[in-house]
C-alpha cells in the first residue's frame, strides 16, 4: 500500500495523522510504500468488514431455480 499523508509519531510512541496537535516525529512521509500486512500492524490499513460478514473466497451464492 501507498501511504497518502504523513503519518506522525507522537513523544509516547502513538501513530498520528497530519495535523494532530500531539505530532511530534514525522514516521512515515506521504508516498511511502509498504506492505499491507505491515500497515495492518501498525494500524493504518483497516479492513472494511469484519471477517464473520465478508463472504468466503470459495462459495458463491446458490442460484434460484427458473421456474
Amino acid at each position: 500500500m501507498k501511504i497518502t499523508e504523513h503519518v506522525w509519531k507522537t513523544v509516547d510512541g502513538r501513530l498520528v495523522p497530519h495535523g494532530h496537535p500531539d505530532a511530534a516525529f514525522l514516521e512515515f512521509p506521504a508516498g511511502t510504500e509498504m506492505g499491507d500486512d505491515r500497515a495492518r500492524e501498525l494500524g493504518l490499513l483497516v479492513d472494511d468488514a469484519p471477517k464473520s460478514r465478508r463472504p468466503a473466497a470459495n462459495k458463491q451464492a446458490a442460484k434460484s431455480e427458473d421456474k
